[in-house]
């Protein structure tokens, strides 16, 4: 069965990560009318794994960032329906895209949200305890930011696309509380699992925390929420200490046990692909 839904993934030296994320998809009952890779000229094999699953892909002309690429996947596109998803998000459940069209249209909504979960090593339950177990429809009772994104899109055209001003990260929070603005209906579903293969290193997690840092900042800027940080030459360098100071005052002493989760989490990763994965969310 096929669907008129347009999967739009971003890549950027993503080949280890793509080759499960469209293995994967391809099993689903449901099948897209596309895939779309936009990717930003990777020199490892991505485009040729791009290309075994025959998904189109679009070549970024400029470093233009998250933002820019997500909208070119969009404008490239031909279904009603785009399912944004990152390259390191697998959907092991064979159904998963099936029964999210389903609740899409269940709900009438223009946007529907995935739990998202992590690896099950020691602290693999805290990211995971993120995304909550209750449906969730107005701002604030889910997670803004999501890598399992099912939107309609005529509501992304009415929204004005992504802000291509989010270059590292961010513009799904700054897409999803756009939505919020112009009275969209958003749904968030803990029923629609996917699974988030988290970064393999600890400079990864490290680059990760500075873009975290950084858009989050960059969000609160934009919108006035906590009044923001102090704007200076120095801003990205706060930005990436906000980031540290964030996670430590929302998770306290569990921050502390993030770190040693990424850095758990970056040894096992040496031994070889998606070890340390445990029972449901153990991937042959």
């Amino acid at each position: 069965m096929k669907a008129e839904i347009s999967v739009v993934i971003l890549t950027k030296n993503e080949g280890r990560n793509l080759d499960k994320c469209l293995f994967y998809l391809d099993k689903q009952t449901l099948k897209p009318l596309e895939i779309i890779v936009v990717d930003a000229k990777s020199s490892d094999n991505t485009i040729d794994v791009a290309r075994a699953y025959s998904a189109k892909i679009i070549v970024e002309e400029k470093p233009g960032g998250f933002g820019y690429a997500r909208n070119l996947g969009i404008k490239h596109s031909k279904g009603q329906i785009i399912l944004f998803l990152d390259a390191d998000i697998f959907l092991l459940n064979p159904e998963t895209l099936e029964n999210a069209f389903r609740k899409l249209k269940k709900y009438e909504a223009d946007v529907l949200l995935a739990r998202v979960r992590f690896p099950n090593t020691v602290l693999g339950f805290y990211l995971s305890k993120c995304f909550g177990d209750k449906l969730g429809v107005n701002w604030g009772e889910y997670t803004p930011h999501n890598r399992f994104m099912l939107v309609k899109k005529n509501a992304l055209y009415d929204v004005g696309l992504y802000d291509e001003s989010f270059r590292f990260g961010g513009e799904d929070l700054d897409l999803l509380y756009k939505f919020h603005l112009a009275g969209k209906k958003v749904v968030y579903d803990p029923e629609i699992e996917v699974f988030h293969n988290a970064g393999y290193t600890i400079d990864e997690w490290r680059k990760k925390a500075y873009r975290d840092g950084f858009t989050a900042a960059k969000f609160k800027r934009k919108y006035g929420i906590e009044n923001g940080l102090i704007t200076s030459k120095f801003y990205p360098f706060l930005a990436s200490l906000y980031a540290g100071w964030y996670g430590l005052r929302k998770l306290g002493i569990k921050g502390l046990k993030l770190f040693l989760y990424n850095y758990m989490l970056a040894k096992i990763r040496k031994k070889g692909y998606l070890d340390g994965l445990r029972e449901k969310w153990d991937v042959k």
